[in-house]
């Protein structure tokens, strides 16, 4: 925090420095204008609305390549607060949410791991182990374009299998002149009802000729979050006579005969806080006309901190004294859709947590021009960090006489009922078995780069350059210790001055002094949406976090750290070539990849692992250090085409091998097992990389400044898609309440299945209605459609078909505008079809994200030159992101509520 006050009072000199001149400049410039100049300079003059999309359509006009873009209607003025929502307008292109908050992007059906995310050209890190960028920690108010490309170059980093996303902020010294921007915003958010500040700076100075410029931004922005709604696992299958079988359907008779059932019903509210702050500056010198320096730097921090209440009837543990199947109602398949038990696991978890990410981007290079020699060369380093600082976890336990009815509608909530006089707010019926927590845990993710390009350019032949190139990168992700505190019912009893009970539970205190009542009823209905949950206050009042944790045993699970390293050298020749018409233009060009690996972690000693009395958590102990080591190269050939037909009609073509590496997590050593669903995932350093032979064929129609029609037909061959096998085995491992306990656990482990085939046709239209009579002449639409045809794949060569996951196949964007006398509106409906993540889920029945759209509305008006009023409405219809099963159990419906920003934007 001391850096960012720091740059703040830095950025407020600069201003200071600048202010004057510019004004004074300024001034002059009014003073000599004559009433010809305006009326000229108002022809011609695009401002807004307009101006961000002329810009866009000229950067796909000229591109040499297939690209879309976005542009800024003006500095500190992005179409929207978030750089994933402003993408999901572009065609193709698809975004998932964080709290409903656009966060990663995907293009062309694959998830957002195929997507190359690049700031100013340069890899953007992320400490999550994937190959995805998070945008939730970009902001918007420095950019300036961001321009998504689908077609590789040669030159282009590779990786980016989908598309290449580029967030570009302007240089200093390019930008020409004096500017003072100021955005004070208030963010009003309906479900907590609270509301919280958005505040962002920027200044960029140019002194002397112009040749020298340095520019800073500083951003802070924080959120009041409520994401509620309900949560399951699926249908769980199990034998009347295995271990915690029951006589599920009530005929008094125990067989071997399997039912399924709701896993669990749960409620789930997360109640926290976004804050977000971000760092931006750059320094630019030209000292010659052929030479060009510059260092710029990109620094975030953002805080993800939360209170999760969960309240969960668990339908897999019916147990206590009093235990049975009261009454059920078997469906097809032997489906309980319909289940009454006594001795249902009724918890009531407060969890709570924080993830710290920082992120740091630095570069500096150049480029220098020898005639028709241009050299140019950049260094670049990378970091971010994730800090879990906490994850603590109170759940204590009632036994409750409870029914859940599934009724017609699967996709709904389930209908949940208290029976034969279980009272689920009395707190003397619910007992702590244990407190569970992890502290300190780290992950970090360093990027260091060099790259150096050649390029000589040619007077009149066909060939018009030819540039080469190479490129290094260091790619490391470190995942750190993992310490976990258990704090035992018997020390609980000491810590809050209550008797031990040995008989309750394997061992548990009573937990009716730690309750207290809240209610989220609004969300999901009374059932499960009012409840009990320990209350921090009281569990905190005589005992620090801290005092807890020291009477706890700690143990570091190190089946989970790992380091996972990835070195890549890169060279690339390109050729850019053009009719002496400049009717046919293109590039064609080949970059070599070489790709190597190590993995270093520790092994899981399952044999010992022990299952603690929650019945939840398990402590894996390690069996030692692994490491292993992979290599590869890779080949990828490319050539575009820019046909112009007529001065308007714009033919492309491009041909492609395109390559994105597994995600980073995925090659460690690391073996992750959770008891409460009875899984065992394991990583893979071996997995082969995604290749893809693509084709692209577009046609685009350009008209007046911002008018656009265009239609683009792709293909794309996917090799070595990695899929997750699975298999049932069964394990006997300790127990702390019964000595062992034999239990079924289904395995997961990644791997490169067959190919996947990928074929689609876009349709984008960009229409402004200028041809209307006034004052409906500032009407325009920008609407978007995408079609996929994307075939399943094979786990393995001759085997089992599964979708792609996360594929929605039908995806568009209806927008429109209005734009007139300063005053300019927009209205953006996005839509997503439904997309099978996972044919396995948890139990065998499938993972399917449902359709979602959403409705967005953002408007200014200038009250002046150097003052604009803003407004922006984020999902406007208030939509619930929902999942169900692939037989339609409903999975999870999320509530987040509206977002509504409001305020002021100040520019000199």
């Amino acid at each position: 925090m001391q850096y960012f006050s720091a740059t703040v009072s830095l950025l407020a000199v600069i201003a200071s420095a600048g202010y004057p001149a510019f004004a004074q400049q300024a001034a002059q410039d009014e003073a000599t204008v004559t009433p010809a100049d305006q009326t000229q300079n108002q022809e011609i003059v695009v401002t807004g609305i307009r101006r961000s999309l002329e810009v866009a359509a000229n950067i796909k006009r000229a591109a040499p390549n297939l690209v879309e873009a976005i542009s800024a209607e003006d500095i500190g003025k992005f179409p929207d607060r978030n750089l994933a929502e402003s993408l999901q307008r572009v065609t193709g292109v698809q975004i998932t949410r964080n709290k409903g908050e656009g966060s990663g992007v995907s293009v062309r059906g694959l998830s957002e791991n195929f997507t190359r995310t690049l700031y100013n050209g340069r890899v953007l890190t992320s400490p999550n182990g994937t190959r995805g960028f998070s945008f939730t920690s970009m902001p918007t108010d420095f950019v300036s374009t961001v321009e998504v490309s689908k077609t590789p170059t040669a030159d282009m980093i590779d990786g980016g299998l989908s598309a290449t996303i580029d967030v570009k902020i302007n240089r200093p010294a390019d930008v020409g002149k004096n500017i003072v921007t100021v955005v004070a915003e208030g963010l009003y958010e309906t479900n907590p009802k609270k509301l919280t500040p958005h505040v962002s700076a920027f200044v960029n100075r140019v002194f002397g000729d112009g040749s020298f410029g340095v520019n800073l931004g500083v951003n802070y922005e924080k959120r009041k979050v409520i994401q509620a709604g309900f949560t399951g696992y699926g249908i769980e299958q199990r034998k009347e006579n295995a271990a915690n079988g029951r006589d599920y359907n009530v005929d008094g008779i125990i067989s071997d005969t399997a039912y399924g059932f709701d896993h669990a019903t749960t409620f789930v509210s997360d109640e926290g806080d976004f804050e977000r702050k971000a760092i931006v500056g750059g320094l630019q010198w030209k000292p010659a006309d052929n030479v060009n320096l510059y260092a710029d730097g990109l620094a975030t921090w953002f805080t993800d901190g939360f209170n999760r209440f969960e309240h969960q009837l668990r339908w897999t543990n019916i147990g206590g004294p009093n235990a049975a199947v009261r009454d059920s109602t078997v469906g097809e398949n032997n489906l309980l859709t319909f289940l009454d038990a006594d001795g249902v696991d009724h918890q009531s978890n407060n969890l709570r947590w924080v993830n710290k990410d920082r992120t740091i981007n630095l570069a500096a290079g150049g480029d220098a021009t020898f005639d028709r020699l241009t050299v140019s060369g950049e260094a670049t380093y990378g970091r971010s960090v994730r800090n879990l600082s906490d994850f603590n976890s109170f759940a204590p336990i009632s036994r409750a006489s409870a029914s859940y009815d599934l009724g017609d509608d699967f996709g709904a909530v389930p209908d949940i009922q208290y029976t034969r006089g279980y009272d689920p707010y009395d707190p003397s019926t619910f007992y702590l078995r244990s407190f569970s927590a992890t502290r300190g845990r780290k992950n970090y993710e360093t990027n260091k780069s060099a790259r150096l390009d050649l390029k000589y350019d040619f007077d009149t032949s066909f060939i018009r350059s030819i540039k080469i190139g190479g490129y290094f990168g260091d790619d490391k992700i470190e995942f750190g210790e993992r310490p976990r505190y258990f704090v035992s019912p018997q020390m609980l009893a000491q810590i809050y001055g209550t008797p031990y009970l040995p008989g309750v539970e394997g061992g548990a205190i009573s937990a009716a002094n730690l309750m207290k009542e809240v209610d989220y009823s609004r969300f999901v209905g009374e059932g499960l949406g009012r409840f009990l949950v320990p209350d921090y206050d009281k569990l905190f009042a005589d005992a620090s976090l801290d005092d807890i944790f020291a009477r706890g045993t700690v143990t570091i699970d190190r089946t989970n750290q790992f380091i996972v390293r990835e070195k890549v050298l890169a060279g690339y020749a390109r050729a850019d070539f053009a009719t002496a018409d400049d009717r046919i233009s293109g590039n064609v060009g080949l970059r070599y990849v070489r790709t190597r690996l190590t993995s270093d972690g520790f092994g899981a000693d399952i044999a010992n692992a022990e299952l603690q009395n929650d019945s939840i958590t398990l402590i894996v102990p390690d069996s030692g250090p692994i490491s292993f080591r992979n290599a590869y190269s890779n080949w990828l050939p490319s050539f575009n085409m820019r046909w112009s037909a007529t001065d308007k009609l714009i033919v492309r073509m491009g041909i492609a091998r395109a390559m994105t590496r597994p995600d980073l997590n995925r090659l460690s050593p690391s073996v992750a097992i959770n008891a409460n669903v009875r899984t065992i995932t394991t990583q893979n350093p071996f997995l082969k990389p995604y290749l893809a032979d693509q084709a692209d064929l577009s046609l685009e129609y350009y008209f007046g400044r911002t008018g656009l029609l265009s239609a683009a037909v792709f293909y794309k061959d996917v090799k070595n898609f990695i899929v997750d096998t699975t298999s049932t085995e069964t394990r006997t491992i300790k127990s702390t309440l019964t000595g062992t306990v034999t239990l079924d656990f289904r395995t997961f482990r990644p791997d490169n299945g067959a190919g996947g085939k990928i074929k689609g046709i876009e349709l984008n239209a960009q229409l402004p209605l200028d041809m209307l009579p006034a004052p409906f002449d500032g009407f325009g639409v920008t609407s978007n459609l995408t079609l996929l045809d994307v075939s399943d794949v094979e786990t393995v060569a001759g085997g089992p078909k599964v979708p792609i996951p996360g594929v929605s196949k039908r995806s568009y964007n209806l927008g429109a505008y209005y734009e007139k006398s300063g005053f300019g509106i927009r209205a953006n409906y996005s839509y997503r079809s439904a997309a099978i993540n996972s044919t396995i889920g948890t139990f065998g029945d499938g993972d399917r994200q449902n359709p979602y759209g959403q409705l967005d509305i953002s408007a200014n008006y200038d009250v002046s030159q150097n003052l604009s009023l803003t407004f922006n409405a984020s999902n406007v219809t208030g939509a619930t992101l929902k999942r169900e099963t692939l037989q339609g159990v409903l999975l999870s419906e999320y509530d987040f509520g509206r977002r509504f920003t409001a305020g002021a934007r100040i520019k000199f």
